[in-house]
């Protein structure tokens, strides 16, 4: 018998609450697997990468030719290898024509521009959007300071 303020339920009541709560206790437990397998990759960092050493930092550019916002860093880009390719290697890779790099670089969003040392250590990964201004000042903060040098085309 139940408290003198509680309802009474019926078997077919209680065999309900009984389904609910098991399906609440798995569906709960579902999830924490899920997160502690890794399979919520959203839930991840994004894999910090070794690239081949080099004589120089390596800017890695990855996006879409179809990608309005990596559309608009096409000239960034263009004018960064222009402009400091004595000092910088810049790559490209269209994610969407070959997906390898996007896999092997771990990216979830494009664009993303990721920043190597000569080394090959990734020193920063950005996503989105930036501009040769804001490109220029990371490498500055990250001990690289760029000045303007001899042209050369690394890989487009």
């Amino acid at each position: 018998m139940g408290h003198w303020f509680a309802k009474p339920r019926s078997p077919r009541q209680e065999a309900w609450s009984n389904t609910a709560r098991t399906v609440i206790v798995f569906g709960v437990l579902a999830v924490v697997i899920l997160v502690a397998w890794g399979g919520v990759s959203a839930l991840r960092p994004a894999p910090r990468v070794a690239a081949a050493a080099t004589d120089r930092p390596r800017l890695v550019f990855l996006g879409a030719g179809r990608c309005r916002p990596c559309q608009a860093m096409e000239p960034v880009r263009k004018a960064l290898r222009d402009k400091y390719a004595s000092e910088l290697i810049v790559e490209y890779h269209d994610v969407w024509k070959d997906p390898e790099p996007g896999h092997r670089f771990g990216i979830r969003t494009i664009p993303t521009t990721i920043f190597f040392g000569p080394d090959g250590e990734e020193l920063l990964r950005r996503q989105g959007y930036l501009s040769e201004e804001d490109i220029v000042n990371k490498w500055r903060e990250l001990g690289y300071p760029l000045k303007k040098g001899t042209p050369h085309v690394e890989n487009e």
